[in-house]
């Protein structure tokens, strides 16, 4: 558990809600497909902990494994020096969610870490990616974990009035 304070911050366009720190820098849909980025505060380190939100339309048929399969494919060229540390499969409100540990540097050779939680919704795929400078790492992991537990599609709160009912 992080003692970053959070509160809710919902995409209505987009259908997510999550977590968010409360002291951090939230960017709505600052570029395609980008829905939301939440970066920390300067603190004059290389790298800006931060936590981005994208959302993908998905050819009809799309699954989870299959365009886990293209992603992991097309990320080695997408990112420097990208390595796959653990992945996983899990479930969270009933829906399989591919959990993903990864190393990547970005353009000035700062070496970062990454965790994704990546789910389908429909023809939606919806990615939540945590990134920090990888020595800095645990000091954001709890906090990205903490996020990813409350995160929320639209269609998980229509899931549950239903079964409210």
């Amino acid at each position: 558990m992080s003692d970053e304070p959070l509160a809710m911050y919902r995409h209505a366009r987009a259908g997510f809600a999550l977590p968010a720190p409360r002291t951090w820098v939230l960017h709505e849909d600052p570029q395609e497909q980008v829905a939301a980025a939440i970066v920390a505060p300067a603190n004059g380190d290389d790298f800006r902990p931060n936590i981005v939100v994208t959302v993908d339309d998905l050819e009809p048929g799309h699954t989870l494994e299959s365009w886990q399969e293209f992603t992991e494919s097309v990320s080695p060229q997408l990112l420097d020096q990208y390595l796959l540390i653990d992945n996983e499969l899990l479930e969270q409100r009933g829906h399989p969610v591919f959990h993903r540990l990864a190393h990547h540097a970005n353009p000035d050779g700062v070496a970062l870490t990454m965790e994704q939680w990546c789910t389908v919704r429909g023809n939606r795929g919806f990615t939540l990616t945590g990134t920090a400078g990888t020595m800095d790492l645990l000091d954001s992991a709890g906090l990205f974990a903490e996020v990813a537990r409350g995160f929320r599609t639209d269609e998980d709160d229509e899931d549950a009035e239903e079964t409210d009912r």
